[in-house]
């Protein structure tokens, strides 16, 4: 398998989209499924919607890194 940085940074742009959908739509109370359930009918809606901002930090980082200033070196025999 071979690295492709192009194929990972649009992963990355469209998970960032779907985490942005998913956050523009929280409705307290009404989001289904929370993967921090407390239990019958309770939710952590807080703590989901955290999460949710973390995972976007930690794309953001990564794409920073995929698009940031880096430079390629090389070496060789002449």
């Amino acid at each position: 398998m071979v690295y492709d940085p192009t194929a990972a940074l649009n992963s990355l742009l469209t998970r960032k989209q779907q985490i942005a959908v998913e956050i523009a739509g929280l409705v307290a109370g009404t989001v289904p499924a929370l993967p921090n359930a407390q239990g019958a009918g309770s939710h952590d809606f807080v703590g989901y919607r955290k999460s949710l901002y973390d995972e976007l930090a930690q794309i953001d980082q990564a794409i920073a890194v995929l698009q940031g200033p880096f430079e390629i070196l090389q070496q060789g025999m002449t």
